[in-house]
């Protein structure tokens, strides 16, 4: 053991930490793992953070959510993309049986970007079938087309992008959708 910073206390080897760990009564690890949770999390290491989260199975916790999705972000940022995708799962394990649809969309914005634009459609295509129908839901469905296209899809895609441009009400957004159309009916062709 070694002492770290405010009193803290460091394993030195992961073995060691796996020891102890097992020693300590479940609810106890839970509290612990908790606790480290606050802490990290005040101090804004969101990935240390959201493992003691998961460890700990803080579920329903709308905190230990916010900041496993958070870590994706950031795992994102600095080229992690595995990272990423294991922290925006660990968020949809934690919020439960009901996520909220943005959680979900952010779900597939995650996959996304991670490079698996397949993965990313179906995750869309879940986040509107939750969400019901709507022109509201304008946004969810380009982000849905898009991976149609990334992942090859591209009559799917095209078939989204005209459904989009029929309902045009859109406004600045329609000439987004017009133009990732017309890629797309440029591939087609």
């Amino acid at each position: 053991l070694r002492h770290a910073a405010e009193g803290a206390v460091e394993f030195t080897h992961d073995i060691l930490a796996s020891a102890v760990l097992d020693d300590i009564l479940p609810a106890r690890r839970r509290l612990l793992h908790s606790r480290a949770f606050e802490a990290l999390a005040a101090a804004g290491e969101t990935a240390a953070a959201g493992t003691h989260a998961l460890a700990g199975d803080l579920a329903g916790d709308p905190r230990a959510v916010s900041v496993l999705s958070e870590a994706a972000t950031l795992a994102l940022k600095r080229g992690a993309p595995d990272a990423a995708v294991a922290s925006i799962e660990g968020a949809l394990r934690l919020a439960g049986a009901m996520p909220p649809v943005a959680l979900l969309a952010r779900r597939a914005d995650v996959l996304f970007a991670a490079g698996q634009a397949a993965e990313a459609a179906r995750a869309y295509r879940s986040a509107l079938l939750l969400a019901g129908e709507g022109p509201h839901l304008g946004d969810l469905r380009i982000r849905l087309a898009r991976a149609e296209g990334f992942a090859g899809n591209l009559a799917t895609a095209m078939q989204i992008y005209d459904d989009l441009v029929g309902e045009s009400a859109f406004g600045p957004a329609l000439v987004s959708v017009l133009l990732e159309r017309a890629h797309v009916a440029w591939e087609l062709h």
